[in-house]
C-alpha cells in the first residue's frame, strides 16, 4: 500500500523501487506521507540506503514521526550514510530534505528520469538531529569540552 503510493506522488513504478522497505504516516484515516527505504548496499566501511520521501500534505513531521523515519535506517539498519534524491526542478522537495537534515552532495546529471538531472542529499548518523542522544540504539551522554 506505502510502496505505490510513494511511487504514483513522484511518478515512479512500483517496481522501480526493487527490494525496499517502506514506513508509512497516517493522520486519522488518511496516509499522508510515506517513505521508501531501498538501495541497501552493505561495504566494509559502512552500509549506505537510499530514503525516497513522498507527503501529500504537511503536519505530519513531529519529532516522533521523524525520529522513527531515521530510526530505522540508522539505528536499526546501521548506516552509516543514508541518502535522497529530488528532480533538479523540485526546489520544494529539496527544501524538506534540507528541513530534514540533509546536506547537498551534488547533482547527477540526468539521474532522476534519464531526462531530468536531480539533486542528490545525504545525512550520516552523527548529523541526525532526530536521533539525538541515542548511538547505535544506545543511549549517549555529550562530554564536556
Amino acid at each position: 500500500m506505502i510502496v505505490p503510493w510513494v511511487a504514483h506522488r513522484i511518478g515512479m513504478a512500483p517496481e522501480d523501487f526493487g527490494m525496499c522497505t517502506a514506513l508509512g504516516i497516517a493522520m486519522g484515516d488518511e496516509l499522508v506521507c510515506g517513505v521508501v527505504y531501498n538501495e541497501f548496499r552493505t561495504c566494509t566501511y559502512g552500509n549506505s540506503m537510499q530514503a525516497t520521501i513522498a507527503q501529500a500534505r504537511p503536519g505530519w513531521a513531529t519529532k516522533a514521526t521523524l525520529r522513527d523515519m531515521f530510526a530505522y535506517p540508522f539505528v536499526q539498519m546501521g548506516v552509516v550514510r543514508l541518502w535522497v534524491a529530488t528532480s533538479r526542478r523540485n526546489k520544494r522537495a529539496r527544501r524538506l530534505a534540507e528541513r530534514m537534515g540533509f546536506r547537498m552532495e551534488g547533482v547527477a546529471r540526468r539521474g532522476w528520469d534519464g531526462q531530468t538531472d536531480s539533486s542528490v542529499l545525504s545525512m550520516f548518523p552523527e548529523e541526525c538531529i532526530w536521533l539525538r542522544g541515542q548511538e547505535n540504539g544506545q543511549e549517549v551522554r555529550a562530554e564536556a569540552a
